[in-house]
């Protein structure tokens, strides 16, 4: 089996747990303020479903394959270490990326572009 392919299943599986986490989350009422999916469904205006498509694909596919290229290339460190070194930054760049995206998607709708003829 080749990396990409067990980045992938390893960000698959990540995924399931953090999605478990963010349903126990908005069952038990937590922490009713941190509703990554909601916030993304009214960010990009999509619906529930297309939100939670989303955090798979970006959880599946782009923190599975990098995980898979960081695990290619860095041959020092245990096989779960190099998963915390993922996850932490994951962890820590994920909101910065969010958030800069729904900068960029609010100052579109706010300033548009203005087309020249």
């Amino acid at each position: 089996m080749g990396n990409a392919l067990k980045g992938m299943i390893a960000g698959f599986v990540a995924t399931l747990i953090l999605s478990g986490l963010m349903l126990l989350n908005s069952t038990m009422d937590l922490m009713p303020q941190i509703n990554i999916v909601r916030m993304l469904a009214n960010l990009a205006t999509l619906s529930t479903t297309a939100a939670w498509m989303d955090h798979f694909i970006v959880g599946v596919v782009i923190w599975g394959l990098l995980f898979a290229v960081y695990d290619g290339v860095a041959t020092r460190p245990a096989h779960w270490l190099k998963g915390i070194i993922v996850g932490v930054f994951a962890f820590s760049e994920q909101p910065t990326g969010f958030l800069a995206s729904g900068r960029r998607l609010k100052l579109r709708l706010i300033c548009p572009r203005r087309r020249s003829l």
